[in-house]
């Protein structure tokens, strides 16, 4: 039982509204599909507090009056939490408003087909893809999928059609569209409060996310939670809170290259948590291959193998015994910082996948406020966040520090508490002691930590940082046949090196498609350019922009 589920809503030029819903049986009562005499109310995916303004005891009897109290009141929309996407339409007036969340893991996309004069409006890319007839590369975007992994701003592959953003509100009809902010986290004002004082805060908010993540599986009737385990701190936290909040029957799943850090540290883990752990060895390099139905699923949004194993592995799971796919996705920016202080100052360069190319299409930096609110809208919502759009097709994903208070609260902890990690380590150690003696792929900072631990850990660093330039300048002269390590959860450089008929696939995939871009000059010499002379990585960042003109774009 997959969770393939949509709507569709089309607003023609004469104000006549039509829709369809393909919903999934799965957390069936969070879905919405209203119509009366006068509204027309769609929704699809999760709103984790539904219970703490619906119901007997609230106002609101139900979501879908909460939505159309919404529809009055756009700030009631601040209220909600999980990845949900609605729409409301008067039909009386001619003109709605539609939205999905504060975070951006779940969209709305919109594109007005100009031969058949009608919006179309989904919580699917590709439903609306399907519906326009014109389907033009947006050179921009492509080149976005180059130098950042991602497409950074409100556009997509395909020309013409748009991403509604995190915290962004369309409203539409038959005399236009306009998108509006219903909400912002802010970055820029600070508390004053101690560090004792913001790891009790966090700890007090994290252990409500957490509860309602995993009591939505409760609600709908699921025993067994599935959740996310890998070597660093953020799955972790989640499934030892969960633990420590009495959620036992919890089952692990893990993907990386086999005998890596990785997997050792997830094992360990796991098995102090006593959680059963599944782990899919990443040896293959198999999901390498699924360029075309990866970027179908991610809506060509984003590098396709940032997935990884993942999609792989949900497609072996039985949802019938499992509800949601937790994970930790973020924690580390939300609890940590991407940047060391707060500067008005945006660095338009600051959150590129690759700089093998200078940036030709300039961001509009102007509704940011700081250089860390900008990272936050677009390198977490919209690219480590993008892989959300795939796991959709399985299962929804949540990770509790998507949660709207607990970003709100940590972006205003002063930068020199949360800034390199050193909020997270506290926290840990004040309340969650036995798991931060746990190795974890991120390293503690050296100051304050005792000169014995210091040491070591410089040590390893210097000696791993001394044996990889030793490997890489064996394999340069040829006395090595791989540049790299493979302890790595994904070494993708160690995989194309080492991996003959994989090698072969890459080059092929992209000699096979490269001139699907030959009417666009200045695109084509920057995927040449990177496919020549950069790492792997790259190279599958320019599959992934080849996939999505392939799959999407006419010429």
């Amino acid at each position: 039982m997959l969770n393939r589920s949509y709507w569709l809503f089309e607003l023609h030029h004469k104000g006549c509204a039509k829709y369809q819903t393909a919903y999934s049986m799965r957390f069936f009562n969070d879905k919405v599909e209203y119509e009366s005499e006068k509204f027309i109310v769609l929704a699809d995916g999760l709103v984790l507090n539904k219970n703490e303004f619906s119901g007997d005891d609230s106002i609101y009897k139900s979501l879908c009056d909460y939505y159309l109290h919404c529809y009055e009141d756009i700030n009631a929309i601040k209220g909600l939490i999980g990845p949900f996407t609605t729409i409301v339409f008067n039909k009386q007036e001619g003109n709605g408003i539609a939205f999905a969340n504060q975070t951006g893991d779940s969209s709305i996309f919109y594109g007005y087909d100009s031969s058949n004069e009608v919006l179309y409006l989904s919580n699917n890319f590709n439903v609306v893809a399907q519906k326009c007839q014109r389907k033009r590369l947006n050179e921009k975007a492509a080149h976005y999928l180059l130098t950042y992994g991602f497409i950074v701003d409100d556009s997509t592959i395909v020309d013409g059609i748009f991403r509604l953003q995190a915290g962004k509100l369309l409203r539409f009809g038959t005399n236009g569209i306009k998108v509006e902010q219903y909400h912002r986290f802010n970055f820029h004002d600070k508390k004053d409060i101690t560090l004792d004082e913001a790891i009790e805060q966090v700890d007090v908010l994290f252990r409500k996310a957490v509860k309602r993540c995993f009591d939505k599986d409760i609600e709908y009737g699921y025993t067994q939670h599935l959740a996310d385990m890998s070597a660093g701190l953020d799955s972790r936290m989640t499934n030892v809170v969960a633990k420590d909040l009495g959620y036992t029957s919890i089952v692990n799943i893990s993907y990386s290259q086999s005998g890596s850090d990785e997997q050792k540290i997830a094992q360990s883990v796991a098995q102090i948590l006593g959680n059963p752990l599944y782990h899919r060895s990443l040896d293959d390099a198999t999901f390498l291959y699924n360029i075309d139905d990866t970027i179908y699923e991610e809506f060509g949004m984003a590098y396709y193998s940032g997935i990884t194993g993942g999609r792989q592995f949900l497609q072996l799971i039985d949802f019938t015994r499992f509800g949601l796919e937790h994970t930790g996705q973020i924690g580390d920016v939300v609890i940590s910082s991407f940047v060391r202080e707060t500067s008005s100052n945006i660095d338009s360069d600051s959150g590129r996948m690759s700089d093998s190319v200078s940036l030709r299409h300039p961001i509009n930096t102007r509704e940011f406020s700081s250089n860390e609110e900008f990272l936050f809208y677009t390198r977490a919502f919209q690219g480590a966040l993008s892989t959300h759009y795939m796991r959709a097709n399985y299962t929804y994903t949540l990770s509790p520090f998507l949660d709207p208070e607990l970003i709100a609260f940590c972006a205003s902890i002063p930068d020199e508490i949360r800034a390199n990690h050193r909020l997270y380590w506290n926290w840990i150690d004040k309340k969650y002691p036995e798991f931060g003696r746990i190795l974890s792929t991120r390293q503690r900072q050296y100051k304050g930590m005792g000169i014995k631990h210091t040491v070591s850990l410089y040590s390893t660093k210097v000696v791993r940082k001394v044996l990889n330039k030793t490997q890489k300048s064996l394999f340069n002269i040829g006395f090595q046949k791989r540049s790299t390590s493979a302890n790595n959860m994904n070494p993708f450089q160690y995989w194309y090196e080492t991996n003959n008929h994989l090698r072969s696939f890459v080059d092929k995939y992209y000699k096979d498609n490269i001139e699907l871009i030959s009417d666009f000059g200045n695109l084509k010499a920057e995927c040449q350019l990177i496919f020549q002379k950069s790492s792997t990585f790259e190279k599958l960042m320019c599959l992934s922009l080849l996939g999505s003109v392939k799959r999407y774009c006419k010429r």
